[in-house]
């Protein structure tokens, strides 16, 4: 999971272009000090705003893309390698309001932000792309739909891996314009969303230009995207902080509040800052920024997380936020948007009328009757697993080589409730987090992914230990899954 921060192009955070992730906004931050950017207030006709693909890519083309472009194989072969990519993956592109997004699908994963920052249409053929550790100059063309791209200058040192990285992005095939920019104000309507096991439970009117579909849902954080993947909602109920500056988490301060305004000696800034209540409930609401990486400052949304892996403070990034005092803790809600934008104050007016519309319930039932196929079943609740990569890689289930990758081993995690389920998985290397549906007809199980991947299991419950099975009549299931048997958590 990748939160409040951005991939930057260092040699540890390139990896993560092809890294499948759900519940992501955003990598490994580094890099030099932090570069003033101003977006651009208009689209440059020469280059028009919408979302640009490549079609789908073999890796083979990625790597004959690299060495052509005169990078040893060798070279190539092990960024790769680190990258742990064996499958196809899809670049995207989004330029909107001045924002440089790149986008990745892995596999025919779900998309997900690889890298973001600010752009300026130098002149017909030169675009420069800024974020925090430097800017990067590209030569562009844009003819009949289809954009290409050749990086030419960047600085940000990454080294080879960053090198390696640009090249294989924005050079191993053209981008074709699929969805040309339009409103997102267009045929909004708002959504109400009530919790079903938020530790907080609560009922919200949701801003017009979000997904009415939480992007995931654990009981300490709830999150919404917008049609835009740099803006985003999130409520969180922080289960530990890292302090700016340690390399592991400690329990939120007493003084939440006073501790996050501490940051100001850390690089943040905040501004507009005003004291009022939401629901009876005392509360600060705030606009943070910041000038230097605070990685995990924020908090963490489950135990035995990275820094990075959790939410913190990031240059290019903007937040409003608020901080507001609860039984359960302080309860941090935010809208996120990278710096630059140019509707920010229609967005605030939206994020400010959804903080009007919250009302805290007193207990923990969901107030929308449950249907059939929403019913608790045996396996309902959090289940844990742990997977070596040796293990892994000596199973006799595993299907092909290319499943030996990072995102394939370490801590894995499944929440199931009442039809839907939250899926998470981390390690040193890597992680991810994935949601969707899932059905329990007899003993077979059946997971339905938002990103549209089916997977069908045996399962068998014995005590507090979940053993899942793979069947091959009954359709796909991941290697991981099926290696070990999993333990109940609650």
């Amino acid at each position: 999971m990748r939160n409040v921060r951005t991939y930057s192009m260092s040699a540890a955070a390139l990896v993560a272009f092809v890294v499948p992730v759900t519940v992501s906004f955003g990598g490994l931050a580094g890099g030099p000090a932090a570069v003033e950017t101003t977006a651009p207030n208009m689209s440059d006709p020469r280059l028009p705003e919408g979302v640009y693909r490549t079609p789908e890519l073999t890796r083979d083309q990625q790597v004959a893309t690299a060495i052509d472009a005169g990078f040893a194989e060798a070279d190539v072969n092990a960024f790769l390698g680190d990258a742990g990519t064996e499958g196809t993956v899809v670049f995207g592109l989004r330029l909107a309001d001045g924002g440089w997004t790149q986008l990745y699908a892995y596999d025919g994963a779900a998309e997900d932000v690889g890298w973001r920052g600010t752009y300026e249409v130098v002149d017909d053929d030169t675009v420069i792309a800024t974020d925090p550790c430097g800017a990067i100059t590209y030569d562009y063309a844009f003819d009949g739909g289809q954009l290409t791209l050749d990086m030419i200058d960047d600085q940000c040192d990454g080294g080879v891996d960053e090198m390696i990285a640009q090249t294989i992005i924005f050079e191993t095939s053209p981008f074709t314009l699929e969805s040309p920019a339009a409103s997102e104000a267009a045929d909004e309507t708002s959504a109400n969303y009530a919790s079903t096991s938020f530790v907080v439970p609560f009922e919200v009117t949701l801003p017009e230009w979000v997904n009415p579909e939480p992007g995931a849902v654990l009981p300490n954080f709830v999150t919404w995207e917008g049609a835009a993947a740099d803006r985003g909602i999130r409520f969180l109920v922080p289960l530990n902080v890292y302090l700016p500056g340690a390399t592991s988490p400690t329990a939120p301060p007493d003084d939440y509040l006073g501790y996050l305004l501490g940051q100001s000696e850390h690089g943040a800034t905040f501004e507009n800052v005003v004291e009022t209540t939401i629901d009876g409930r005392p509360a600060t609401v705030m606009t943070a920024t910041t000038s230097t990486s605070l990685d995990g400052s924020l908090g963490c949304q489950e135990e035995a997380m990275f820094a990075d892996d959790c939410f913190g403070l990031q240059p290019d990034l903007i937040l409003r936020i608020a901080v507001i005092d609860t039984d359960a803790g302080p309860l941090l809600i935010w809208v996120r948007d990278i710096r630059g934008a140019d509707d920010r104050e229609l967005e605030y007016e939206s994020f400010d009328a959804m903080l009007a519309s919250l009302r805290f319930r007193d207990d923990a039932e969901p107030t929308t009757e449950v249907t059939t196929s929403a019913l608790a079943t045996p396996i309902d609740g959090v289940w844990a697993m742990t997977l070596s990569r040796d293990e892994l890689a000596n199973s006799p289930l595993l299907s092909d080589t290319s499943e030996l990758n990072n995102q394939n081993w370490g801590q894995f995690t499944f929440t199931f409730e009442q039809g839907r389920f939250v899926e998470g998985q981390v390690n040193g290397d890597a992680s991810w987090a994935a949601s969707g549906t899932y059905l329990v007809e007899g003993d077979v199980l059946t997971l339905d992914r938002e990103n549209g991947e089916r997977f069908v299991m045996l399962w068998q419950l014995e005590g507090d230990t979940l053993v899942l099975e793979r069947d091959g009549s009954l359709g796909e299931a991941p290697t991981p899954f099926v290696i070990k048997p999993w333990t109940r958590q609650s």
